[in-house]
């Protein structure tokens, strides 16, 4: 009998103690990679536990569905620990630990219609007609991140023309007057944009590229 207490002494203290097992499901938007600057949407859920803790360096609990944010804007190094432990229905405690590549966000890339400029070039041929309903807008090439952008102004230069400032993502009235007198080869510049990104918080980003039009026949 005393054999059998010590064997299930050391069956309790060895289920406590175990760790670097898949007890939990872990859901993100972008997989196993986090983005310093925002606040990582997370969820977590640990199947059959009675409750379960998870602590991380900028983890933070929003809500008691298992919803969490990972802030990794203080990490230098390119990988971070999620730590959980977790309490099975016989009190046993369960842990266990998930790493997370930890990215800076690239710079913005500037699209008009949805086009980029072409590679090393920097330049988009269109229209007069085309570029007076253009829309600006901006991608990190993340279809996450890109969600969380939006343009709010911009300023477009062109031959013989002050410069004009845009407000919103859509070329305007006042732009479009001039760009009715512009000629075959003329350049427009496109620049000084401004943006809104959701859960910003302290961002480090470089701004967005700018764009040359180059207007065709």
């Amino acid at each position: 009998m005393k054999k059998i207490l010590i064997l299930l002494l050391l069956l309790s203290l060895y289920t406590f103690a175990q760790t670097d097992i898949n007890i939990s499901v872990i859901s993100s938007e972008r997989g196993n990679i986090l983005y310093r600057g925002i606040p990582n949407p997370i969820k977590i859920a640990v199947p059959g536990a009675m409750s379960f803790s998870a602590e991380g360096p900028g983890l933070k609990k929003v809500d008691d569905n298992g919803n969490f944010s990972f802030n990794v804007s203080t990490i230098s190094s390119d990988t971070v620990a999620l730590l959980i432990s977790a309490k099975m229905p016989n009190d046993s405690i369960i842990k266990e630990s998930k790493i997370f590549v930890v990215r800076d966000i690239s710079r913005l890339i500037t699209l008009i219609n949805g086009r980029q400029a072409t590679s090393g070039i920097g330049i988009v041929i269109m229209s007069k007609k085309e570029l007076k309903t253009a829309v600006i807008s901006l991608t990190l090439k993340d279809p996450y991140l890109d969600s969380l952008l939006s343009v709010t102004r911009f300023e477009m230069y062109m031959p013989k023309t002050p410069g004009i400032r845009v407000e919103g993502n859509t070329v305007n009235k006042n732009a479009s007057d001039y760009i009715d007198r512009l000629k075959p080869d003329d350049e427009v510049f496109i620049t000084n944009i401004s943006f809104d990104f959701k859960y910003m918080g302290a961002m480090r980003m470089k701004s967005p590229s700018p764009l040359i039009i180059k207007i065709k026949e």
